[in-house]
């Protein structure tokens, strides 16, 4: 059983490190997809200050910038569960 860190006599090592960033963004940007669509109702307020063009871009761009970070944090993820070997 592998853990995402443990600390050893020298500290974390490389790849404990890419583990626990790597988590750190599966779940930041899984929060963060999840806080958009649970919030999609609040967008009528900016669209009507600013115009739908401006907030709909907005929104487009921090949802791209999450799901980057999920997408990469979860790629690491499931290579280190798919090759390692105990």
């Amino acid at each position: 059983m592998w853990t995402i860190l443990s600390r050893s006599e020298s500290g974390p090592t490389d790849v404990e490190w890419v583990l626990l960033v790597a988590a750190a963004r599966f779940v930041g940007g899984l929060l963060v997809i999840a806080a958009m669509f649970a919030n999609t109702s609040w967008s009528a307020g900016p669209a009507a200050r600013c115009g739908a063009g401006p907030t709909y871009l907005g929104s487009v761009l921090v949802l791209s910038i999450a799901g980057h970070a999920y997408w990469k944090g979860a790629g690491v993820l499931i290579a280190r569960m798919i090759n390692h070997s105990d």
